[in-house]
């Protein structure tokens, strides 16, 4: 039986190649046993290259990869009402459970929004021409402020050219003027908080 190799880690500089002239000479320095010497070289050293390669934090970004899918999972509803996680996903589900019980339409009509808005619509009696509405009540008022309110006119006449614009508003109150030449009622459009 032959004498055992013991590969080292280290890549071999090249790779020897018999010649037709050699000698089938054997033992460990033998032309014979160059090439398998050489081999198990190779893989001693690959060995120890992978090992190294498997223990680094992240190689080939797949860690960091990894991280960012998990990082995009779902947002919970405590992340998105704290909304201090950047990293976290808000998917249509977690959006709807979201919306679900923060949008409502209370009894008043008033529709609550995100952030503590509310919407409110409502008529407005018809108007005498370029004149200035008494005083609507928001029922119940906005807790703070208006932030917009939009009147809209409309007018019997097909033909009639018709405008309502803002006039004062508060948290509680609002009036419109009629600047068209012709009676006109409408809606209004108000969004407070």
């Amino acid at each position: 039986m032959g004498t055992a190799y013991n590969p080292t880690a280290s890549k071999p500089a090249s790779v020897t190649l018999v010649d037709e002239n050699d000698w089938a000479a054997g033992g460990t320095d033998g032309v014979s046993n160059a090439a398998r010497k050489e081999l198990g070289d190779y893989c001693a050293y690959n060995e120890a290259e992978m090992t190294a390669h498997a223990g680094a934090g992240d190689p080939h970004g797949d860690r960091a990869y990894a991280d960012a899918l998990l990082a995009a999972l779902p947002a919970s509803q405590g992340e998105v009402d704290a909304g201090v996680e950047a990293l976290r996903a808000v998917t249509p589900a977690t959006l709807a459970g979201y919306l679900g019980p923060r949008t409502t339409i209370d009894p008043a009509g008033i529709t609550h929004l995100l952030g503590g808005l509310q919407l409110r619509f409502g008529s407005i009696p018809s108007l005498a021409p370029n004149t200035v509405s008494p005083t609507y009540a928001f029922v119940p008022a906005f807790p703070t402020e208006c932030l917009a309110l939009i009147p809209v006119a409309y007018s019997a006449a097909t033909s009639a050219a018709v405008s309502l614009s803002r006039y004062a508003v508060s948290a509680a109150q609002f009036q419109v003027h009629n600047s068209s030449t012709t009676s006109v009622a409408g809606w209004y459009l108000a969004i407070g908080r």
